[in-house]
């Protein structure tokens, strides 16, 4: 869980992003979950010891311990180099107010001091409905919650700090601080209660493992954790799942709702009033604005940083874009060194498509924790859309790419969507899989996983029917088109392929395009 929680703080380190410098946005973040006392390690035991008066200490005393820490100093990317906040009793107060907001953030999900000092797998049960807040504190300069205000705060610019967290079923808390150097709007903020499920996805997964690193030997009757049955560990998962899914379409259909409600106040107002040309252009940029914020959304606004792999993005709705399209795309890693490469085309467009989208690619997010096959996690995206949106399907590539010391390792599968091509250094393409069925338009959906070999220098390209359908009259783009262009331009950057295939299929249109067109393209360094 020790290695779990140490990835958990560094992905948020590293890719959360100041959008105007492009520098990260956080100077510090941590991760803490609550043990037993006697579940430490022994040189916790000894640190809790010399800090905390004997009264307050016993084996069954719960520990808010820290597991995972990065930051920009290196003393903070080592949790034994914490001075203060290695470990705090929960029992203890006073040792409390040194992480005020902790204990801000216990009260925020519903839980008193009482309930949170007491390790009850029960408790669980009761909470697990109340993992939707969050704590937060937009201005941390002078705020009572944020401590160390000379030492920390101000020498190190800390702008906002956001906190969220939740109940583990062994009873157990956990809590992940980020200390901004940006300041967090309060409507971002509130989107980080889906966040918080995800993080306890990650850690449901080491619900069975050793704490900590050196505990790997540690005696079976002391393994912590213990309690939780592998029952008990799955019905967490699963409300776990159901809860995140609920919150981000949630999200998703209030973004659609605000989309449609603007549409239908524009059209009452051209049939009620006689538009001049420049409201009614004013009008049109306005619902142009709502529906590329929307659209953008919906699609990764920053593509990771793959130590292995380059990859970009490119996107044009069609028309005027003043309606929600329907291809998405998105690039997420589920286990170290382990990356889905996704890109799809739902069905139809403004905010049913725009619900449908953000159904699919939460859905693929959740279902690649637990599925590793890509034609097992189409086939939960598959039920998803049976039983959320009955009357719609998508089609779809999903891709997963490991590497090993052999190199680096494809597996695909595809709904009903074009296959992904595999750009050879050598300059010959090749499809990556066979198209398969389209999603949630049939019971028990069932598809194939191919697997082939990348090596460096070659380059994998998913995109949508907006690239071989694009047409010039009676001409379209073509596959073979697309494939010439692929071969011809191999040379080039993963963000050079993409861009130079986007310029291109725009111009073979001599305009605007019929249809969106989506370009997800990952090549494999050198």
């Amino acid at each position: 869980m020790e290695e779990a929680a140490g990835y958990i703080a560094r992905f948020f380190y590293e890719n959360l992003i100041d959008k105007e410098t492009g520098d990260r946005s956080c100077a510090l973040v941590r991760l803490y979950k609550s043990h037993e006392f006697a579940r430490l390690e022994p040189d916790l035991r000894a640190y809790l010891n010399a800090m905390t008066a004997p009264e307050v200490l016993n084996n069954d005393t719960p520990c808010l311990t820290l597991l995972g820490t990065v930051g920009d100093e290196p003393g903070w990317n080592e949790r034994s180099q914490s001075r203060w906040h290695r470990s705090v009793p929960l029992t203890d107060r006073e040792a409390l107010n040194l992480l005020p907001m902790v204990s801000q953030l216990v009260q925020q999900l519903g839980l008193t001091l009482e309930e949170a000092t007491r390790i009850d797998p029960d408790l669980f049960i009761d909470l697990d409905q109340r993992n939707y807040n969050v704590f937060f504190v937009e201005d941390a300069v002078g705020h009572p919650a944020i401590p160390a205000q000379e030492e920390f705060v101000v020498p190190y610019g800390i702008r906002s700090v956001l906190g969220f967290g939740g109940v583990l079923p062994d009873g157990s808390l956990f809590a992940v601080i980020l200390f901004s150097n940006v300041t967090i709007p309060r409507e971002t903020a509130d989107l980080f209660a889906s966040v918080a499920l995800s993080v306890k996805l990650l850690l449901l997964q080491t619900a069975a493992c050793p704490v900590f690193e050196s505990q790997r030997e540690f005696p079976e009757d002391l393994q912590p954790n213990g309690v939780v049955s592998e029952k008990e560990a799955l019905q967490a998962q699963v409300s776990a799942l159901e809860q995140l899914l609920n919150v981000r379409s949630d999200v998703v259909a209030s973004q659609a709702l605000r989309l449609e409600h603007a549409l239908e106040a524009a059209e009452t107002r051209a049939a009620e009033v006689a538009l001049s040309e420049h409201a009614l252009m004013t009008s049109q940029r306005r619902l142009e604005h709502i529906a590329k914020t929307l659209q953008k959304s919906l699609l990764p606004p920053v593509l990771p940083a793959i130590e292995w792999l380059e990859v970009a993005g490119a996107y044009h709705p069609a028309g005027a874009g003043s309606e929600v399209g329907g291809d998405f795309y998105d690039v997420f890693e589920t286990a170290r060194g382990d990356w889905a490469i996704t890109l799809g085309d739902v069905v139809g467009k403004g905010p049913k498509a725009a619900s449908l989208t953000g159904l699919a690619r939460y859905t693929l997010r959740a279902a690649a924790i637990h599925s590793r096959q890509p034609a097992e996690v189409l086939a939960v995206l598959n039920e998803a859309i049976a039983q959320q949106h009955p009357d719609e399907y998508c089609t779809i590539a999903y891709c997963r790419l490991r590497k090993r010391p052999s190199g680096i390792v494809l597996t695909t599968s595809s709904g009903g969507h074009p296959s992904p091509l595999i750009l050879r250094s050598d300059g010959i393409v090749q499809e990556a899989c066979e198209p398969g069925l389209i999603v949630g338009a049939f019971p028990n959906w069932k598809g194939d996983t191919s697997r082939k070999y990348l090596e460096p220098g070659d380059t994998l390209v998913l995109y949508s029917d907006g690239v071989t359908d694009a047409r010039r009259g009676a001409d379209f783009f073509g596959e073979e088109r697309l494939r010439r262009h692929l071969s011809a331009h191999r040379h080039l950057t993963a963000t050079g392929i993409a861009e130079s295939l986007s310029e291109e299929v725009l111009a073979h249109q001599e305009g605007s395009p019929s249809d969106d067109i989506a370009i997800l393209v990952a090549k494999v360094k050198t």
